[in-house]
């Protein structure tokens, strides 16, 4: 054993001497475009005459557990020597071969590796002649964990944006915000060939990016930069991403693509015909983007004829709508990714009108009161933003810089009529409102990660800070009659002045990350977090004022004659701080099985004791409240299992949010600012608890299919309870309440029903159970009554479409059951149908031309009123052609034809329920010209 011993040692020691007279020379491959690895290509090394040394496969691999993440990464090992010279030669099918000189000078004795620039490839361009390729568009197919969809399959009609095709993908939802979902899950990030493009509003792309510039839409968990700087594959490193990759052609050089549009509208319009006009332009290199985009239009509408899926009239954009957009967005990339920058910048200006009215049904104890409300509003804003990310990479260290800064200045102004009754009227209350004022924010943050040397530790560490004034001048003249009376019994005419109102919001934090073993990893967080809001209000009586005279709404008289007749009572001043020391440990676990699946654990449990002061003066009122309250939590809670293939996953999460009361619910204040709403506060009001459970199945085959399960409870739910005195006034508290909670399942099938892949069928059924409780009384000297509504849910939602050649057509229909009950006392109880059902279809025709078309359906059925019981059949078309090769393209658009869209809504809680109706764009045509230019560098 000794001499095993003694032979180990002189092993390690000779190795050692050599190994300090070595070097280990390093790089990694790239494609000189896109700047993805390129595992697989040939390395060698040779001397300065050419003579090759050694040679090696640019391929390694990242390790999570035993998940492997492959990528270009080489190395060679060759004897360290002064003024010394060597040749890098690299080779790959498909790729022009690249050499790269390397040359030593004087090195120290303790260096032991040196790291070449990174080394990029490019394409080599080969012409076939007389070669014919065909193939069949397949739509979408897997690899590994992403979803590839191929643009060119989906028949889209001319003219078409980003918005068209992604709402065609299948899987994929877009919602009316722009929020898109795949399978269930939020897209955080859509991209455009790999890097951030307008990330601070995806709508800017999917509504100016044009279809026929996209090659393919990828889905995928997107690695971040911190990921990409350690080598890490870590599950919290990343984000869903949906990332849209141009054609070639489109992907270095500059394109611009614009639209004009004018159109009729009938009648109902009020003159105001529909206009549209767009500029999009982008600039495109291997490192580097810019992209311009300019809108102007008066159409507050996303439909799209032959295309929109998830339309329904009850959720049509509410009022019409002038703006004007501007913007533009920039990338540069260092060749040596030692550094990046974006930025962007937006403007917009708009003004927004908008009618409703509102039929409130109220629950209460006695009965049921009824409220008609009519308002119409007229806002108008500016907007300014910006927002830009440097970026900066060393061996050990990442540092991101990320200022921002914002600004809005508005005008708005609303009338309103309000009518309650029961059998007789209970009272009329009209208000004229006029709010005008401004705001801005501007802030800045640093992140920052370093690298522990020679393992898969590190640490991140940051801070950031934002302040933000604000200022606003409010108006509002209202009279009240209480009672079958014509004599009112309230009016005023008032002035609020908010003076410069600022808000400050401070932030630090470090966190340690651990790797335990190839499956555990563990890191620690702690934060400290400070804001502070200062708010000043002041309520003047203009009507107060000796020979007092109505004049129009927003003149004042003077400073020193309005500053005598201030309404202590609804004045007042508050600071409001609060300091939260946050300790967040996180554990995890992931490995992979002899089978080829895999697991992957985890948990954060942030524990956070805050601080809260409120200095609060108001009237007589001048008092104190502060609170140090505990809470606790947990979020990326969750346990996942994938197969081998990845095309089987489970998935189980849960999450813990706490939620501690505003600190204004706790001063016993009485707020008559609204004389119809008032408001009052409640001491002692506890923490909430909001508990999400999540279990989702999926399975990829030649059928895909799954499920999702939700269920959320709240304890101790904040609710604003009121008192319904007589007269019809309300009066709010905040309560805690108990047995909020609601539960869902979702089924998901998608399948071809043929080997051709022309037919696709894709079923959506859910079922759902939502208990709502909320609490009211009668007047102020009966108890509190607890008011329970129940409602459960069944829907299902079926499309069959038909995809060949030239010609696309679908087959679409949806039907919700809602039943809504309570074990209430005089309650009536609800059994709801919305259904829709219709046929939308592209066609090429001859000399091309295209038509897309779509007629639907839309029935509702079991509301209260009769009215709301409709049938709105909507027909949408659209005509194109185009010429000039594709660059030239004329549109002729018909939205409801036929003219017979309303817009109403519906909706529903413990202490009433609301039909809305709004006004609404009414059936219109616009005539488009599109135009479309690209131009790419001249080849060398």
């Amino acid at each position: 054993m000794k001499r095993i011993i003694i032979l180990f040692i002189s092993i390690v020691f000779v190795y050692d001497i050599f190994a300090q007279n070595m070097i280990n020379i390093e790089g990694r491959v790239y494609d000189f475009k896109t700047r993805t690895d390129l595992v697989g290509a040939s390395v060698q090394i040779m001397d300065a005459d050419s003579n090759i040394i050694a040679s090696t496969i640019a391929s390694s691999f990242t390790q999570n557990g035993n998940i492997k993440k492959y990528n270009s990464s080489f190395w060679f090992s060759v004897p360290k020597k002064n003024n010394v010279s060597y040749i890098i030669k690299t080779s790959m099918v498909g790729y022009k071969t690249s050499y790269t000189d390397i040359a030593f000078t004087k090195m120290s004795k303790k260096q032991l590796r040196k790291e070449l620039p990174p080394i990029l490839m490019k394409e080599e361009n080969i012409m076939l002649n007389n070669v014919q390729v065909s193939a069949t568009k397949i739509k979408f197919y897997y690899k590994g964990d992403t979803v590839v969809y191929n643009a060119d399959a989906f028949m889209l009609a001319e003219g078409s944006m980003l918005d068209a095709l992604v709402r065609q993908l299948p899987g994929v939802e877009m919602r009316s915000n722009g929020d898109i979902y795949h399978e269930g899950k939020l897209i955080k990030n859509l991209l455009l060939n790999g890097k951030d493009f307008f990330k601070s509003d995806k709508k800017i792309m999917l509504d100016n990016l044009p279809t026929y510039m996209v090659k393919n839409v990828k889905v995928y968990d997107k690695r971040s930069d911190k990921a990409e700087f350690l080598g890490t594959n870590e599950p919290e490193d990343k984000s869903y991403v949906m990332d849209v990759c141009l054609k070639k052609e489109y992907s270095i050089g500059y394109i611009s693509n614009t639209e004009l549009g004018s159109g009729l509208a009938n009648k109902t319009s009020n003159n105001l015909n529909p206009y549209l006009g767009r500029l999009f332009a982008m600039r495109f290199t291997d490192h580097s983007s810019i992209g311009i985009y300019f809108n102007a239009n008066n159409v507050n509408d996303d439909r799209r004829p032959g295309q929109t899926d998830n339309w329904l009239p009850s959720k049509m954009p509410e009022g019409r709508r002038k703006e004007q957009l501007a913007g533009i967005d920039y990338n540069v990339d260092a060749r040596n990714k030692r550094w990046k920058l974006h930025g962007e910048a937006n403007f917009s200006h708009s003004i927004f009108s908008n009618e409703k009215n509102m039929y409130r049904t109220n629950f209460l104890t006695f009965g049921e009161t009824y409220e008609r409300i009519q308002n119409a509003d007229k806002m108008k804003d500016l907007k300014l933003n910006t927002a830009h990310d440097l970026t900066v990479t060393s061996k050990t260290i990442m540092l991101t810089i990320h200022p921002t800064l914002d600004y809005i200045k508005y005008d708005n102004n609303s009338q309103m009529f309000q009518h309650s009754y029961s059998d007789t009227t209970i009272n009329k209350y009209n208000s004229d409102y006029l709010k005008r004022g401004f705001e801005w924010n501007t802030g800045v943050s640093l992140k920052s990660t370093v690298k522990i040397a020679d393992t898969y530790n590190y640490v991140d560490w940051g801070a950031e800070t934002s302040y933000g004034k604000k200022r606003n001048d409010e108006f509002n003249r209202f009279s009240l009659q209480l009672g079958r009376t014509e004599r009112l019994t309230n009016s005023s005419d008032r002035y609020i002045k908010n003076k410069p109102n600022c808000k400050l919001f401070m932030k630090a934090f470090a966190s340690y990350h651990h790797r335990i073993n190839g499956k555990w990893f563990a890191s620690l967080e702690y934060s400290i977090t400070h804001s502070a809001n200062k708010d000043y209000s002041y309520m003047y009586l203009l009507d107060k004022l000796q020979n007092y005279e109505t004049k129009d709404l927003g003149v004042l008289p003077s400073v020193m004659d309005y500053e005598k007749i201030i309404d202590s009572r609804n004045s007042y001043e508050q600071r409001i701080s609060e300091t939260t020391h946050c300790l967040v440990p996180h554990f995890r676990y992931g490995a992979r099985y002899k089978d080829g699946s895999s697991l992957v654990c985890q948990v954060f449990f942030p524990l956070s004791i805050l601080s809260q002061r409120l200095d609060y003066i108001r009237g007589e009122i001048d008092t104190t409240i502060i609170k140090r309250p505990i809470l606790l939590g947990t979020y990326g809670t969750y346990a996942e299992w994938k197969s081998k293939d990845n095309n089987t996953r489970i998935y189980l999460g849960y999450q813990l949010i706490g939620k501690t009361p505003d600190l204004l619910n706790h001063v016993n204040m009485h707020d008559d600012r609204d004389p119809l709403n008032i408001k009052e506060g409640t001491p002692n009001l506890k923490n909430s608890y909001e508990h999400k459970y999540l279990l989702t199945f999926r399975k990829r085959s030649k059928v895909t299919y799954g499920f999702q399960g939700t269920y959320n409870a709240i304890s101790n739910a904040i609710a604003m309870g009121y008192y319904y005195s007589a007269n019809g006034i309300r009066t709010y508290k905040a309560y805690n309440v108990n047995g909020n909670w609601n539960a869902g399942l979702l089924g998901v099938l998608q399948l071809y029903l043929d080997k051709t892949k022309r037919y696709m069928l894709t079923n959506y059924a859910s079922l759902g159970h939502i208990q709502n409780v909320d609490l009211h009384s009668q007047d102020i000297f009966s108890d509190m009554i607890e008011s329970k509504v129940l409602t459960e849910k069944v829907s299902n939602q079926t499309s069959l479409k038909y995809d060949y050649g030239k010609v696309s057509i679908s087959l679409d229909s949806k039907f919700d059951y809602q039943r809504i009950h309570s074990p209430r006392i005089m309650f009536t109880n609800m059994n709801v149908f919305d259904y829709y059902y219709g046929i939308k279809s592209v066609f090429a025709l001859p000399w091309q031309v295209q038509l897309a078309t779509d007629i639907t359906m839309y029935s509702r059925r079991g509301y209260s009123s009769t009215e709301l019981n409709t049938d709105d059949f909507v027909w949408n078309v659209r005509i194109s052609k185009s010429v000039m090769k594709g660059r030239l393209v004329f549109m002729l658009d018909g939205f409801d034809i036929l003219g017979n869209l309303s817009n109403v809504d519906f909706s529903l809680n413990g202490q009433g329920r609301m039909e809305i109706r709004r006004n609404v764009l009414p059936s219109y045509a616009m005539f488009h010209v599109q135009y479309k230019l690209d131009k790419q560098p001249h080849k060398k």
